[in-house]
């Protein structure tokens, strides 16, 4: 979205990543062009062991029009709060696909909740069916928070 809020479609990018080896030793940095999606969206994975980059976002044609400049961006990979908060359980779950509600913001203790039923169902862990910080569910919140971690590739321990 560019600073008039419209999307940037079709728009050319660059995206660097800065990445690591297990052992912490930066590698090569990666350079992609891919140009944004209809929606203005631009989507790339990275391995879990990236740091960080910049994206780069040029004019397209269209938006040359109006006489757009190209913008940069920084890229903070990771950062995750720890899994033992309700932001750091909604980014995990979210990354994962289970959509958790928003990470930062509005409280929706509800869709955690059904977010966290679907990944305790998918990983053979009974669910809790209820509030999350019901003394009865404390056991397999945490089962759940160390498979989480185990699932999302996290090096911390719970």
């Amino acid at each position: 979205i560019d600073r008039w809020d419209h999307a940037l479609h079709d728009a050319p990018c660059w995206f660097r990543i800065d990445d690591t080896d297990d052992k912490g030793n930066r590698k090569a940095p990666i350079a992609v062009y891919k140009l944004t999606d209809p929606k203005g969206l631009f989507e790339f994975s990275v391995t879990r062991t990236a740091v960080e980059g910049e994206l780069e976002v040029q004019p397209s044609a269209e938006s040359e029009k109006v006489q757009r400049r190209k913008e940069k961006f920084d890229v903070l990979v990771g950062g995750l709060d720890p899994v033992t908060t309700d932001n750091g359980l909604r980014a995990r779950l979210n990354n994962l696909g289970y959509y958790a509600g928003l990470i930062e913001g509005f409280d929706d203790r509800e869709q955690l909740r059904w977010a966290l039923e679907e990944f305790q169902f998918d990983h053979g862990i009974k669910p809790q069916n209820g509030d999350l910080v019901d003394d009865k569910n404390l056991a397999k919140i945490a089962a759940t928070r160390k498979k989480l971690v185990e699932v999302h590739g996290d090096k911390e321990p719970v």
